[in-house]
């Protein structure tokens, strides 16, 4: 539903930022709400990567933006760091890059054809996986991370995004914060995304503004959660 509720609330949004509002995690509302002071210019990797792919099929173009942010910046970066950290090898066969650049070649409509994707590999691998591997719904991998904000890591929470944390980063403004904590503990809202990133981006800023070593910051958020 919540999915369901995105699209139709953005339907009336260009192509660019119909995709900008399924990716980002603080809308631009949200985020002058919440950043202290608003610079403009800097980067925009989805900008420029929406700037350089210039195919006129949406599709080959969502693809295109696909290959050069989220795969690298988001999926395969979280795929070999989480792996590695538990001294797994994990392989990506089908981004050979022979493969990707004869997949960009690809009509749109040989890819999706009558709502079905993957349809050109699926129909290539027929008569080697049985139908009900090549058709069966996707998997994911998740966690309950909303389920452990609001109960295990909670005050793990509460400590990185605190009031007197906020004002000492001096980045944020912590009233925002509050209401999303409460409205996300109170089950009013999944605020999970946003919750991570503001924690996540604390814990950087422990070790890579402070100075402070994972060791260290590692062993304070331990104790927190002990």
């Amino acid at each position: 539903m919540r999915l369901a509720r995105g699209f139709l609330t953005t339907a009336h949004l260009s192509f660019e930022a119909r995709y900008r509002s399924y990716v980002e995690v603080f809308a631009g509302d949200a985020r002058a709400a919440l950043l202290r002071e608003m610079r403009s210019g800097g980067s925009d990797a989805l900008a420029d990567a929406f700037r350089e792919s210039t195919s006129a099929d949406d599709l080959t173009r969502l693809l295109a933006v696909d290959a050069a942010t989220q795969l690298p910046d988001d999926l395969l970066l979280l795929t070999d760091k989480m792996s590695m950290a538990v001294s797994l090898e994990c392989r990506v066969p089908l981004l050979d890059h022979e493969l990707v650049e004869l997949a960009a070649r690809v009509p749109a409509s040989i890819k999706v054809r009558g709502g079905r994707l993957k349809h050109l590999m699926k129909t290539a691998l027929a008569d080697v996986l049985p139908a009900d591997i090549l058709e069966r719904k996707k998997r994911g991998f998740g966690t309950p991370m909303g389920a452990w904000l609001k109960g295990d890591l909670a005050p793990l929470v509460r400590h990185l995004l605190s009031e007197a944390a906020v004002a000492k980063r001096g980045l944020l403004r912590h009233p925002p914060i509050g209401e999303l904590i409460a409205a996300h503990e109170s089950n009013r809202i999944d605020g999970t995304d946003k919750l991570m990133t503001l924690v996540n981006l604390e814990i950087w800023a422990r070790m890579y503004l402070d100075g402070r070593t994972p060791a260290d910051v590692t062993d304070e958020l331990k104790t927190v959660v002990a």
